[in-house]
């Protein structure tokens, strides 16, 4: 019997809209400059087909956290941070997907699409790419630490790393003893 990993899938489709909404913006910046209405309207397109593929990406992202929470290295926090931020995302995705398609379906395909509504666009998929970059950013931090902010690199190994906690102690308190017998021998 095959089980879904959802984590895996999870890590598929988040990409799908965030690689999606870049060629998407690209495209409606393309079609304002060229003023070709085919790009426009193809622009629009994509801002709805990015919000269709947001909806699996977000709804695979609890199971993925049942899959990951438990795994060492993994907080609680940062997925709790991930999870918000996702539904921000989302929410942004789908406000731009429902604009697009209201363009697409309230503008007869012989008359142009006005400036202000594609600004409109332009505006809410650099919004909704923000708020997904914050949320790819904060999903990564869940299993690679190396982004965490203040994460500081090991020490260089000294031999120090295959001492027991104990003998680490042990060392301290000897250090510190030599120490406090060398300032002792300096008073005199």
């Amino acid at each position: 019997m095959n089980v879904i990993n959802y984590a895996y899938l999870h890590l598929v489709l988040v990409h799908i809209p965030i690689v999606g909404l870049v060629f998407g913006i690209l495209l409606l910046l393309a079609a304002m400059a060229k003023k070709s209405e085919e790009i426009k309207r193809v622009s629009l397109v994509v801002f709805v087909l990015i919000a269709v593929m947001t909806l699996p990406a977000y709804f695979t992202g609890e199971p993925a956290e049942d899959a990951v929470e438990r795994l060492p290295g993994v907080a609680e926090s940062i997925i709790d941070e991930h999870e918000e931020s996702s539904l921000m995302a989302l929410l942004s995705a789908e406000l731009l997907g429902i604009t697009a398609l209201g363009g697409l379906l309230l503008l007869p395909r012989s008359k142009t699409i006005s400036t202000w509504f594609l600004a409109t666009q332009l505006v809410l998929s650099i919004g909704s790419g923000g708020l997904m970059a914050n949320t790819a950013n904060l999903g990564g931090k869940i299993r690679h630490t190396e982004i965490r902010s203040g994460l500081r690199p090991p020490p260089a190994d000294d031999g120090r790393l295959a001492k027991t906690p104990q003998a680490l102690e042990r060392e301290s308190k000897e250090g510190r003893a030599r120490k406090d017998d060398k300032e002792d021998n300096d008073d005199d």
